[in-house]
């Protein structure tokens, strides 16, 4: 009998403890929506493509994930459908808890190279069976916790930073590389080198906007222009669906995709 007892005051307890797991995690997903709800607050973001054709809407890439109640986003428009290898790229890590929200605020600039350069080497890999030598163009912006921002470009792809005046200035510098980037790409595999990834963070102040658009946007007009052009739309959805109709009515050789993201 007293086996019996001890086994069932086991079993109880148990219980009660899995029962308080399940409190907790509720009140943490409470507690994390709350907060995601908060963040999306505190800015539009708006996206744009051609159309909905399957051929298009791999180059944008509108990815948030909560890791470990830690809310992480990564916005950006990409060439050849990148996206989507992207985003399954940042699921399996979080999957493995190989990254996790610590290494997330500490190191979102050699995560973010991580995943640019993963998806850099499949898209490489794959260019040598088809015959195909081009890297392709990128621009993106990691945001941890809405208060980390990150953004990087290549090629012809653009981060644009737009004031609440209008006035424009890319980022990363006209993709110049400083002297530390130099020192940097120095220790790095040729692969990693030949990315060519521009990483700059970023502090958007309220009324700002960012622009992440492809070459079919900045084909047909300067980052000025762009800048105005979205100045007078309140709306984020407008302003990247603006770009993007003006890009095709000037006849872009390109596809033009983009994203702006307005801080309210």
């Amino acid at each position: 009998m007293e086996y019996i007892q001890a086994k069932f005051v086991a079993l109880k307890l148990r219980v009660q403890s899995e029962m308080q797991k399940i409190k907790v995690a509720k009140v943490l997903n409470r507690l994390t929506t709350a907060f995601e709800e908060w963040m999306m607050e505190k800015y539009q973001i708006g996206h744009a493509i051609p159309s909905n054709d399957e051929q298009y809407i791999g180059s944008v890439l509108m990815w948030k994930k909560n890791v470990e109640t830690s809310l992480v986003m990564l916005h950006g428009v990409f060439d050849s459908n990148a996206g989507r290898e992207i985003e399954t790229y940042l699921n399996s890590q979080l999957a493995d808890k190989r990254f996790t929200a610590k290494e997330f605020w500490r190191n979102s600039e050699r995560i973010l190279k991580n995943v640019m350069i993963s998806s850099s080497r499949r898209k490489m890999d794959k260019d040598n069976v088809e015959g195909g030598d081009d890297n392709g163009g990128f621009a993106l912006m990691l945001n941890v916790r809405n208060k980390k921002f990150i953004a990087a470009d290549r090629g012809n792809y653009k981060a644009v930073l737009v004031s609440k005046g209008g006035n424009a200035s890319q980022i990363t510098g006209n993709n110049r590389p400083t002297v530390s980037d130099l020192l940097h790409f120095k220790f790095q595999s040729p692969r990693e080198r030949n990315l060519g990834m521009i990483i700059k963070k970023v502090k958007p102040a309220n009324g700002e906007s960012v622009i992440l658009a492809s070459d079919g946007i900045w084909q047909v007009m300067g980052i000025q222009e762009a800048g105005h052009l979205i100045l007078s739309r309140e709306d984020a959805q407008e302003a990247a669906q603006v770009l993007v109709n003006e890009a095709l009515r000037r006849n872009c050789k390109s596809i033009p995709s983009c994203i702006v993201i307005r801080f309210l």
